[in-house]
């Protein structure tokens, strides 16, 4: 299993240097604030080689990612997911297209 799972890459219209993604807990637990190489190496991982200025992270509760959907706790049902947004220092453009493994 890998130690963090990340979802849904973006760069918004009105933004180009922005990079958006959710990252889902593997086998850890929590990111904290995070630092500039683990964002460096999350877009290296999403296929896009930055200079990481800066980044946000913000927790928040999910039903989309769960696995444990209809647990009678909440938090089963609600997982934990960080929404990141990481700043580059030029515009990011085009993802690249993703293949299936």
């Amino acid at each position: 299993m890998s130690i963090f799972n990340l979802w849904n890459p973006a760069v918004p219209d009105q933004q180009k240097r922005a990079l958006e993604f959710v990252i889902t807990p593997g086998d850890a637990y929590g990111i904290a604030e995070g630092t500039k190489s683990f964002f460096a190496q999350a877009a290296i991982a999403l296929g896009v080689v930055i200079n990481v200025v800066s980044w946000s992270v913000e927790a928040c509760r999910s039903k989309y990612y769960t696995d444990f959907l209809g647990e009678s706790d909440w938090r089963d049902n609600w997982q934990l997911v960080w929404k990141a947004r990481v700043f580059a220092s030029r515009p990011i453009g085009a993802l690249p297209r993703r293949t299936a493994p």
